[in-house]
């Protein structure tokens, strides 16, 4: 009762300033409905993003695997839904593993302000510079290690000993030597090819 008391308050003072309530809740349905139809999800700017450079398929799954590694929730959702909060959730989180993702995020962001300029969309702060603002730019180390001859034989049996998912997880990962946090990651049903036996 009290919300409908306010909310009759509010409407009868927007009708002593000349506004239409209805007009205003229609143009705001239209706007909403007319950026939604605009604005691309993150999965459809990102691809689109990566579709314009003259990247080898490798860089182009290590870019997308980075960026759904650590924004998989938001792939399917307006890309403007990638607020500086989530971002600065997202690094604190991921940290050093999520600093691909927020170098790509950054870029993807530049360019989007330069592809809808005309319609008027992205024109404010990038939302990954929020990173560098607060000096929290983790950098991603290089991999160094790597299993020795002499060590496989006790790898195997460790890895022998977990469940049926993590032991086939890494045993994917060793025989095919890609990468684990990005291209394995990122892979998908529908890009493995049953008959040739190929991903």
């Amino acid at each position: 009762v009290a919300v409908a008391r306010s909310n009759a308050k509010k409407m009868l003072g927007e009708i002593e300033q000349g506004i239409d309530p209805v007009e205003k809740r229609r143009l705001a349905r239209a706007e909403k409905a007319t950026r939604a139809a605009v604005v691309p999800t993150l999965r459809s700017a990102l691809t689109t993003y990566l579709g314009r450079k003259d990247y080898k398929q490798n860089t182009h799954l290590t870019y997308f695997g980075q960026v759904t590694n650590s924004f998989g929730d938001y792939m399917d959702r307006p890309v403007t839904d990638i607020t500086e909060d989530v971002i600065k959730a997202a690094n604190r989180k991921r940290q050093k593993a999520g600093a691909g993702a927020i170098r790509t995020l950054k870029a993807l962001f530049n360019w989007l302000k330069a592809e809808y300029k005309a319609a008027g969309l992205f024109q404010g702060d990038n939302p990954a510079d929020i990173i560098n603002e607060l000096n929290e730019v983790h950098v991603y180390d290089a991999a160094t290690g790597f299993i020795r001859k002499d060590d496989l034989a006790a790898w195997f049996d460790a890895v022998g000993e977990l469940d049926t998912v993590h032991r086939e997880y890494f045993l994917f990962l060793l025989l095919t030597g890609v990468r684990a946090d990005t291209e394995a990651a990122a892979l998908t049903w529908d890009r493995i090819d049953w008959r040739r036996g190929t991903f």
